[in-house]
């Protein structure tokens, strides 16, 4: 996975193009060409990168209007299982671009783990849209349809694994609001909410708000936002 970092030296006009690039255990900081193959001004235009949830929570807080939305997790689950930050109006992306990359949590007893292969027990690996094939015997799809029962039984399987996720994030950053998106959420429907909002509460005393997001377009308005802050508004501030 990457992330693009454009950095200004202080007292010049220089800018350092790199891309922080990370596996497993593994984090380096390239430069833009070598991760690409081609310079970042064969465009001849600003480019931006960013990472697929941070975008997509960057258009939430657009769309709710950004001055009402002061902190807020928003979790996609998937093919992969990410999350965006927002503290005190701000999405929080960390030093390395790590923040909210709970797909590497590992949830298991510490006693039963293999320390030199951490990944594999990533809670990412029993949630996505591979873990419910190899799980339960289907393949994820929009258009799908499953009986009642098994949809029921993957809701609470993964309501269950959200649940204790939300808990963590609670007590570790203190917010009360998360917005949970992605195909899997999509294809189980409202009864997945209502079961994760069940699942929060016997886990916590305090009052959780859990909302699907407020529009399917999220990503390409908040893809525009970032390009219009970076831009246009850069040069307006200056």
């Amino acid at each position: 996975m990457s992330r693009y970092r454009n950095r200004v030296a202080k007292g010049c006009q220089s800018y350092e193009k790199t891309v922080i690039e990370y596996s497993d255990r593994v984090i380096e900081e390239v430069s833009f060409e070598k991760y690409a193959g081609f310079s970042a001004d064969f465009f001849k235009i600003p480019i931006f990168i960013e990472n697929d949830v941070n975008t997509v929570c960057i258009g939430e807080m657009f769309l709710r209007k950004k001055a009402d939305v002061k902190n807020l997790v928003y979790i996609s689950l998937g093919s992969g299982l990410g999350s965006a930050i927002v503290i005190d109006g701000r999405v929080h992306r960390g030093v390395n671009f790590l923040a909210g990359e709970i797909g590497a949590l590992v949830l298991d007893d510490p006693e039963m783990l293999d320390f030199k292969n951490l990944s594999a027990k990533a809670v990412e690996r029993k949630i996505n849209l591979k873990a419910i094939k190899e799980k339960f015997g289907i393949e994820i799809k929009k258009e799908l349809v499953v009986p009642e029962a098994l949809k029921q039984e993957i809701t609470e399987y993964v309501a269950k694994y959200l649940a204790i996720i939300i808990y963590n994030y609670v007590h570790i950053l203190d917010v009360d609001e998360f917005v949970i998106s992605g195909i899997i959420p999509e294809f189980l429907g409202e009864e997945f909410y209502q079961y994760l909002k069940f699942f929060v509460r016997r886990l916590l005393k305090t009052g959780i708000k859990i909302t699907p997001p407020v529009n399917s377009n999220a990503g390409l308005v908040g893809a525009a936002v970032m390009v219009f802050d970076n831009t246009i508004m850069n040069t307006v501030l200056k």
